[in-house]
């Protein structure tokens, strides 16, 4: 993992948000869904950027492959692997420690944009999940399913960043 925790800390405090990030506010979302975990941001962080640990709390996604060659950021294309099936990831903001969006492309959704939201409070981070709608009634067809399948993640994450924690403190 090798965080740097000197520039994590620097990063978190960080907050000034430039008028072209594309984050997503809870105005502008159709679904959000938050935890809490006792881990500072970096953990959360390398949880949700790491592709060999994505698929282990996105239960659906089989293997993200990047097809970007080097650093992981704004501009970054992966192919989120749900089986068979590609699922076409741009990482479209990237504010380590902060926030990262993702704009999907998929059967019938052109730009569903992804805004994980972290925040460090006290007891470690808050993290905020976000969904955008993705246009042409799609969520009128599927919301209920993501919906659950979001809350699935988050419960798998969570579950993770907690044995993260435990790890932490044994060691």
């Amino acid at each position: 993992m090798g965080l740097d925790t000197k520039r994590a800390e620097a990063e978190t405090n960080r907050v000034p948000i430039d008028s072209h990030r594309s984050r997503r506010a809870s105005a502008e979302s159709v679904y959000e869904v938050s935890l809490e975990a006792p881990v500072p941001p970096a953990v959360v962080w390398d949880h949700l950027t790491d592709p060999v640990k994505r698929p282990k709390w996105q239960r659906l996604v089989s293997e993200v492959l990047a097809q970007t060659d080097g650093r992981r950021g704004v501009g970054t294309i992966n192919h989120c692997m749900h089986g068979p099936d590609v699922i076409i990831e741009h990482v479209a903001d990237w504010r380590p420690f902060l926030y990262i969006t993702l704009r999907y492309q998929a059967d019938g959704v052109k730009d569903w944009a992804w805004t994980y939201q972290l925040d460090k409070i006290e007891s470690g981070t808050r993290l905020t999940v976000r969904l955008s709608d993705p246009g042409a009634g799609m969520w009128d067809e599927i919301g209920t399913d993501f919906m659950a399948s979001v809350d699935d993640q988050a419960h798998h994450l969570e579950a993770m960043l907690l044995a993260a924690a435990n790890t932490a403190v044994a060691s």
